[in-house]
């Protein structure tokens, strides 16, 4: 009896570790029969299970609905389905998002996108395009299917043909029952997915000759026959509810699955990548009304701001750069519209500037909102949060560079851009320039370097902040279309010096690029054009960089020019006149230098005065400020200011916003110059620190009494460079 007793206490502890081991259940669409999916994927749960040590993946092939059933259920902890399906759980239960998207094989090329195919029998000659499809019957295996419908109706419904109005919609449940289906005549034509012939002949269940693909569409390193676009393929997502890191090591276990794995050779895939982008079959699912999104839930206010304020905050202070931008955009619509008549060709580029400007602004606000998401995610490495971060940065700075184009654009069409001539150096000039370029250059694999064709140390005349902004396009231009090789800058002389020491100078960037066709070199230089305005543009820009260069330099009394050839690179160029520096004149620009070298040894001091009403610009202004060395007091209005000033306050410097409640910057500025008039008080200097960037702007400003004008968005240079012209200075230490 003893004995028996030991056994089984010996059997009960060999028993527990199989008792504690967790259970994960993984759904998987069953887009074909459960047992050929089964067979297929029961090695991949069980590799995640290996993956996770303490933990078995228990694997369930279901079909949609069942998927649905058992996420209400509570009984599914992983999900792997297709990607229309993915967007409608998304929109029923809650989700972490797409931890990987499948990368399908065959034939030894992997894909991560998926499309679907249009069948008939291949002696069936009544059906050659997608328009004979019109009143016929389609088989197809669901209506939730993205391969097996939803893609090829969306390409009918281009094609003018509405589903299911405009022809028989017969639903045999599964891609291999509409292929047996469309073989045995019982359909004039089917939906299946792409892959699914390419699988059924090598499993021996298909002669691929008894077949037509109607639409054929032909995709460079996509393998399987198609007659749609590509979308991203399925989508495997985890619950909230499972442990954080459990999710971690599942996504990193399916990253790391190679194509050679077992796991991976039997469910005919080649690993995971990273998640894609669903929003191009979230569009299609609108498009063709399909549920989620075949009726409209009211959302609230308070529904948006509980589950996503943070978001909201970013994009709030996101907006509002855009905002102005597109205040931009309706004068410039305004003035196009007055001129309609005289510019009809004009209209015409405007329309595509406008859509290419949709997409400028939305892919740097996506990197924006994007990466403020993942910020506010937990469980972030600080290495995380400081890429993110600086992904937000890099993407406003794009914004930026947007504005400033149009900008200078404006500036330049009204005739009231200004040159800054002052002494330089070109060969210092296109050094800098180069180094500004070399990581990105070198991320490409393209050698990036300088020529200087001049004397040695000659220094020139001109406006070196121009140069380096038109010089910079056209080094970014030539890194942008040269996928391998190299880009040269160049500098010299085209017209030697003479006895009043003018010359003219030409800059140069060469590369070896793709070129431009000759039939598409009439649009380079011309505002708003791009010499590929398609949809599928592989590169893009707004078409203002050429027409802003051509403009400057024959402000600087010079020209621009190119010479290209399609497939072996490109040569852009511009000339600009100059004065060479005398060497009396070197002499004083070396005091001056010595004298700006002093100045720069003394330390910022003082009180700023901040009017500011936006509680955001509030927090950034004073962030900067107390970072340079300066105290700061905020006020939320004019009228505040007039007030603390009024009553004894004694700032060194107001920073004065134009735009804000009660009073704006305007009426303060005229109001606090009458006081001091009144008192015979000293002027107390006001700076503008406005969202208003136009030249109209700055004279309102200067008009109320202000002494200068600093545009927002705020660079911390340009706002110490400001303090330093108007604030008190100490000696630093040490000086």
């Amino acid at each position: 009896m003893m004995l028996h007793r030991l056994f089984l206490l010996l059997l009960i502890f060999l028993a527990l570790p199989v008792w504690a081991a967790d259970t994960l259940v993984l759904g998987v669409f069953a887009y074909r029969p459960k047992e050929i999916l089964t067979q297929r994927f029961q090695p991949l749960a069980d590799y995640l299970g290996t993956q996770l040590g303490d933990v078995r993946i228990e694997l369930r092939v279901l079909k949609q609905d069942e998927i649905e059933a058992a996420l209400a259920a509570k009984q599914l902890d992983l999900v792997f389905t297709n990607p229309s399906h993915y967007v409608v759980v998304r929109s029923q239960f809650k989700l972490t998002g797409a931890l990987a998207t499948l990368i399908s094989e065959e034939s030894g090329q992997p894909t991560n996108q998926l499309g679907g195919v249009v069948i008939t029998r291949a002696d069936n000659d009544s059906i050659r395009s997608l328009a004979d499809l019109k009143g016929r019957q389609l088989i197809v295996p669901g209506t939730k299917f993205l391969g097996g419908y939803q893609t090829q109706a969306f390409e009918l419904l281009e094609a003018g043909i509405r589903l299911p109005q405009d022809a028989q919609i017969k639903d045999v449940g599964a891609h291999d029952g509409v292929v047996n289906t469309i073989l045995a005549g019982e359909g004039d034509a089917g939906f299946i997915r792409t892959g699914l012939i390419e699988q059924m002949v090598a499993e021996g269940k298909l002669d691929a000759a008894r077949l037509r693909v109607i639409n054929r569409q032909d995709f460079p390193d996509f393998p399987y026959r198609a007659s749609t676009r590509l979308y991203p393929e399925w989508a495997f997502v985890a619950l909230p509810h499972v442990d954080s890191q459990r999710v971690r090591k599942i996504a990193a276990a399916l990253m790391s699955l190679e194509a050679s794995h077992p796991a991976a050779r039997a469910a005919g895939i080649a690993g995971f990548a990273p998640p894609h982008d669903y929003l191009p079959v979230e569009n299609i699912m609108r498009a063709l009304r399909s549920p989620p999104f075949d009726k409209v839930t009211p959302i609230t206010l308070g529904d948006i701001w509980k589950q996503h304020h943070l978001t909201v905050m970013v994009l709030l202070a996101s907006l509002m750069l855009v905002s102005l931008l597109l205040v931009l955009l309706l004068r410039r619509n305004r003035q196009i519209e007055h001129a309609r008549e005289a510019a009809e060709a004009a209209n015409v580029a405007k329309s595509r500037f406008l859509a290419t400007m949709s997409h400028e602004i939305r892919t740097p606000m996506n990197g924006i909102l994007g990466m403020a998401q993942l910020l506010v995610m937990d469980g972030l490495t600080e290495k995380e949060r400081h890429d993110y971060a600086r992904v937000i940065l890099n993407s406003g700075q794009t914004l930026l560079t947007l504005l400033n184009d149009i900008l200078d654009l404006s500036k330049i069409e009204a005739g009231r851009i200004e040159l800054a001539h002052a002494a330089f150096e070109p060969h210092q000039l296109i050094e800098e320039t180069v180094a500004l370029f070399h990581e990105q250059a070198h991320a490409r694999d393209l050698v990036l370097k300088s020529i200087c064709q001049l004397p040695a140390g000659r220094r020139y005349w001109a406006d070196p902040t121009r140069l380096r902004q038109m010089l910079s396009n056209l080094v970014s231009n030539a890194i942008k279309f040269t996928p391998r090789g190299f880009v040269h800058v160049e500098v010299a002389e085209v017209v030697s010096a003479g006895d009043d020491a003018q010359v003219l100078l030409e800059f140069a960037v060469s590369d070896s690029g793709i070129g431009v066709p000759d039939d598409k070199q009439s649009l380079l230089f011309k505002p708003f054009s791009q010499v590929d305005n398609s949809n599928t543009r592989q590169f893009g820009g707004t078409g203002l960089g050429l027409s802003i260069i051509r403009s400057l330099a024959q402000l600087m009394g010079g020209d621009v020019g190119f010479t290209s050839e399609a497939g072996k690179g490109s040569r852009f160029w511009f000339r600009i006149c100059a004065t060479v520096v005398g060497d009396d004149e070197e002499s004083r620009h070396n005091a001056r230098s010595a004298s700006d070298a002093e100045s720069s040894a003394c330390k910022l001091a003082g009180r700023v005065l901040v009017v500011e009403d936006n509680a955001v610009n509030r927090k950034v202004i004073e962030a900067l400020l107390t970072r340079l060395g300066v105290s700061v007091r905020c006020v939320e209005n004019g009228q505040l200011a007039v007030e603390a000033l009024a009553a004894g306050e004694a700032p060194d410097l107001v920073l004065m916003d134009m735009q804000m409640p009660v009073m704006d910057g305007l009426t303060a500025t005229r109001a606090i110059r009458r006081q001091e008039g009144a008192a015979r008080t000293p002027r107390l200097p006001i700076v503008a620190l406005t969202a208003g960037a136009f030249e109209d702007d700055r004279q309102h400003c200067l008009e109320a009494g202000m002494d200068d004008f600093l545009a927002k968005p705020v660079n911390l240079k340009d706002l110490e460079a400001m303090l330093a012209k108007w604030l008190p200075g100490r000696p630093a230490h040490g000086v």
